[in-house]
């Protein structure tokens, strides 16, 4: 018996995979293996090698591709986890700018967080 997903879950779960996906450019960032360009110019994430920061958003970018899945397969307690997901997404991004990242380049994944926590805590994604 397959279970109907809706436009909005599936909408949620590609989201998720971008969210996935700017996660492990942070990490490959933090581990000083992609740069960052600001303006033309080349730099890195962070002044030196961040093994915590970059270990931090590794395993945020598989819990995004976890929650993706379970979006995607519209499991009954996906809609349950996606706030909580959401939230350490959050909470990673805020670290990483204490850390003293750069605000730019984290507003991205801030912000596409931030839309996953909105619809996870609307009444309707209950369903």
């Amino acid at each position: 018996m397959s279970k109907s997903r809706s436009s909005a879950m599936t909408v949620m779960a590609l989201l998720a995979i971008l969210a996935a996906l700017l996660a492990l450019v942070h990490a490959l960032q933090m581990f000083r293996l992609l740069p960052l360009t600001l303006g033309g110019t080349f730099m890195f994430f962070t002044q030196g090698l961040n093994i915590v920061g970059g270990i931090l958003w590794l395993a945020t970018a598989a819990l995004d591709l976890w929650l993706a899945s379970r979006l995607w397969s519209a499991h009954p307690q996906s809609s349950r986890t996606l706030p909580i997901l959401a939230i350490a997404g959050l909470v990673v991004a805020a670290l990483s700018w204490l850390g003293g990242s750069p605000r730019m380049p984290l507003f991205p994944i801030a912000a596409l967080n931030a839309i996953l926590l909105g619809y996870g805590v609307m009444p309707g994604a209950k369903r």
